[in-house]
Formats: structure tokens, sequence, C-alpha cells
């Protein structure tokens, strides 16, 4: 329903109980969840390619001579890096899992994500997979460099504390 009501054109719009009700009455319980198969097949990979592509950076982004003694800009530019290299697969996901949401089960649209993908490749090229990357990479980018940055400093804080800690953990 989020979907559907983010892509409402009109000043008119219904309700978000109006739209619950009208998804079930014309789609049942699957129109609340189309979209869902390519979410969950799709997170996996792409969260392992998300956090890999980070290791991989931190490691490469340390051997510049700048960022060699920087620990904070190699986990920033490592953060956005990862983001860059993780949406080669969270675009496609995205675009194909919005665009099912958004159709109505009676307009003649996608039958299945398979069907989704193959219709926008054809019909739409990578550039159609991939609408967006740009968009994306500008928000989550800055979003994955400032988490990385942070979740590696509260981590040497946290792993200097249990150090000092008496407690023996």
């Amino acid at each position: 329903c989020k979907a559907k009501l983010q892509a409402w054109r009109g000043t008119d719009r219904p309700s978000l109980g109006a739209f619950v009700r009208q998804t079930w009455a014309s789609e049942g319980l699957g129109g609340f969840y189309r979209g869902l198969p390519i979410a969950v097949l799709g997170s996996g990979p792409a969260t392992c390619l998300y956090l890999s592509s980070y290791e991989l950076a931190k490691r490469g982004l340390a051997g510049i001579p700048y960022l060699r003694d920087s620990a904070g800009l190699t986990h920033f530019f490592a953060g956005f890096a990862a983001e860059a290299a993780s949406c080669v697969l969270w675009v496609p996901i995205d675009v194909i899992k919005e665009r099912m949401q958004v159709q109505a089960a009676s307009s003649g649209g996608y039958r299945s994500t398979a069907d989704a993908l193959r219709t926008i490749s054809v019909e739409e090229g990578l550039r159609g997979l991939y609408r967006g990357y740009g968009s994306t990479l500008v928000s989550f980018g800055p979003f994955s460099a400032f988490m990385f940055l942070f979740f590696e400093q509260f981590k040497q804080w946290a792993l200097q504390a249990s150090s000092a800690s008496t407690l023996g953990f």
C-alpha cells in the first residue's frame, strides 16, 4: 500500500485505510505482498555484496598514504564504495519490486518477478533496470559512509572498554 500511496497522482489521494480496503477487495492478501519474492531472493546476495565490498574497499583504501593515517576517512569512503557496489544488485531489485507493487492485479501487468525482469530488460534495457541508481547513491551513499564511520568508531570504543573491564568478558 505504501508504494501505491507514493505513486498516486492527483489531489484527492485516498487515506491509507481506503487503500488497504481497496487492495483487499480487489486483490486479496496477495495484493499486499506483490514484489516480495524479488526482495527476499535478492536481499541475501545484495547484503553479502554490501558487506564484502566494504571490507575490500577498507583494505584497499588503507593502502593509500593519505588515508592510512586517517581510519575515519578510510571507513567513510569504504562505506560509500560499499553502497555504490551493492546498488548494482539493490537498484534492479527495487525497480522490479516497486513496479510490481504499484500495478493493479487486473491491469495485465507483470505476471511474476521473472516476467517483470524479462519485460523491463527487453523493453527498457539496462537503463530501465538501473533507473534511479544515481539518486539512490546520492541518498544512501552518505548514509552508508557515516554508518560505517560510526560503526567502526563505536566498535573500537567497545573493544577498549571490554579489555579494560574487570568483569572478565
